[in-house]
Parts: structure tokens; C-alpha cells; sequence
């Protein structure tokens, strides 16, 4: 059970940080294209 356990503990971590990374890298490429589509007009 505590191998388990840990396991669990480490991939919860890594999605939390995985989700994390994504929203910014979204956030990021949203402003980019946002910026880029003022720049257009």
C-alpha cells in the first residue's frame, strides 16, 4: 500500500504541474494572438 501510495502522490504532483505549465503556455499564446490580430487591424 505505501508504494502505491507515494506513486500516487508523485503523478498527482506531476499533473498539477503538467496543468499548471499548459495554462501558462495558453495564456501565453493567447496574448500573442491577441496582440497580433490589434496589430493587424
Amino acid at each position: 500500500m505505501k508504494p502505491s501510495a507515494s506513486s500516487d502522490c508523485s503523478s498527482g504532483g506531476s499533473t498539477a504541474t503538467m496543468s499548471s505549465t499548459t495554462a501558462s503556455l495558453i495564456a501565453l499564446i493567447l496574448k500573442a494572438f491577441s496582440s497580433e490580430s490589434l496589430s493587424r487591424t
